[in-house]
């Protein structure tokens, strides 16, 4: 069932959808010149995928592939344990839901690391005592290579953790130096892949403050972005903020905002303030958008002419 499920998607998505985050990657992935703001580490793989054809359709083939044989090996882990369960038999069923039937056609760093986390979760649940060591090292790299991306770490966690030897989680203790040695390795594992890959650095990671910048400014009706020369900016704010996306404080819509990501970057490095620090203080005057704000908001001087 789950291989006439596979060869269903892979026809009906046949060679791959593309969107703008996957076309900037397979720029990438033809030139071999990597930046961070998506994952080098996918473009790099994608580079390497070239050799079994060109565009997208080796990348959809990957992600299917871990996407089924994911849920493939879930459910074979279930029925070992339990051959009279029914789970073993629902839970492939999961993976026809339609949002992520949809979204592993779609060549996305997301969904490429969804089937990552479901082969090595797979791995993990047909552990043997025979094997067991094998299948945990097939599963954390796996994950390792999951991570590769800065907001991925907490996903791959517990995971990871499951995936290291018993004995080393025996007591407390060990569990707690064991998560510690697990959260370091997989924050590691990031910048370690980036160097090695020679990735410019792009500041994605400012894309978070940005957008947490302007939800802090149009609930509180307080300017709360570093100095810049966009006139009235909580009301120029406003008109852009979507619940939905940060992108048009980005510069690849067709309107974008007057308040643009790179200028809140030239802001930050003019004023030598980190933007962690920068949003840590705005989130500290104002902890509750409905009610009084606990601490006043100072911006710094300016640093930029206005």
């Amino acid at each position: 069932m789950l291989l006439l499920a596979a060869c269903t998607q892979l026809l009906a998505f046949w060679p791959g959808i593309i969107v703008w985050d996957s076309i900037r990657q397979y720029g990438q992935a033809l030139s071999g010149h990597y930046d961070d703001w998506h994952p080098p580490a996918m473009n790099w793989l994608w580079r390497q995928l070239l050799l079994f054809g060109s565009g997208p359709a080796p990348m959809l083939a990957l992600q299917a592939l871990l996407y089924w044989g994911g849920f493939a090996l879930l459910a074979i882990g279930i029925s070992r344990r339990n051959p009279t369960s029914y789970i073993s038999l629902v839970l492939p069923l999961c993976a026809l839901l339609p949002v992520p039937f949809l979204m592993i056609g779609v060549i996305l760093k997301d969904s490429l690391m969804a089937g990552g986390l479901l082969s090595a979760a797979g791995l993990l649940a047909i552990r043997s005592p025979e094997d067991r060591a094998l299948r945990s090292v097939a599963a954390a790299l796996l994950l390792a290579t999951a991570t590769l991306r800065f907001n991925a770490a907490i996903a791959c966690f517990p995971l990871f953790l499951a995936a290291l030897p018993e004995s080393w989680k025996r007591t407390r203790l060990r569990l707690a130096l064991a998560g510690i040695a697990s959260a370091l390795a997989l924050i590691a594992a990031l910048p370690l892949a980036n160097r090695m890959l020679h990735a410019e650095r792009s500041g994605v990671e400012l894309s978070l403050v940005t957008y947490d910048l302007a939800g802090i400014t149009l609930h509180s009706k307080t300017d709360v972005f570093p100095p810049l020369s966009v006139a009235q900016p909580v009301a120029v704010n406003s008109r852009c903020y979507s619940p939905v996306s940060w992108d048009r404080y980005a510069w690849w819509v067709d309107e974008p905002c007057p308040i643009q990501f790179a200028e809140l970057k030239t802001s930050f490095q003019a004023l030598g303030v980190s933007p962690y620090v920068w949003l840590a203080r705005a989130v500290a005057a104002h902890p509750s958008i409905s009610g009084a704000p606990l601490l006043p908001f100072r911006p710094q001087p300016a640093a930029l002419g206005a």
